[in-house]
């Protein structure tokens, strides 16, 4: 941490401009902020993976988005989205795919809850879920 020193001058307080991010900075804003690993669980003989955290709002989710799928080579990359495209057709946010409001324990936290798109995973093991400031990624 850099400290600041406050000059007096003529009845003003001068403080010296805030210094550019240095690449530590930079390299701490492309880090995930959280990363929980998460049973894959199952629902009439598919998987099903629930994400029922606070952590959501951070990572640039609101209540009510839709939730954009995009394969990668590892897993998944979510993306809140308030229009999705399914197909070939462009689908507002009110689909069957987005973020909802749950009660749990007298709380309500954002919940996302992934059906489809889990074709690579296996009913049982444990991903990796990391929350970053604009998606979350799951990955094997």
């Amino acid at each position: 941490m850099a400290t600041i020193t406050r000059i007096k001058k003529e009845e003003c307080i001068y403080a010296p401009p805030k210094p550019k991010p240095t690449e530590k900075e930079v390299d701490r804003i492309s880090k995930p902020f959280l990363i929980k690993k998460v049973k894959i669980q199952n629902y009439k003989g598919k998987a099903r993976i629930l994400l029922l955290r606070k952590e959501i709002l951070k990572a640039g989710f609101s209540v009510g988005d839709g939730v954009q799928f995009e394969k990668t080579v590892n897993g998944l990359e979510l993306r809140s989205s308030k229009i999705i495209k399914l197909g070939y057709n462009y689908v507002k946010k009110d689909s069957t795919i987005h973020v909802f409001e749950c009660k749990n324990k007298g709380n309500l936290y954002p919940m996302i809850d992934i059906r489809k798109h889990l074709e690579s995973f296996t009913i049982g093991s444990k991903v990796s879920v990391k929350y970053f400031n604009n998606k979350i990624e799951i990955s094997l």
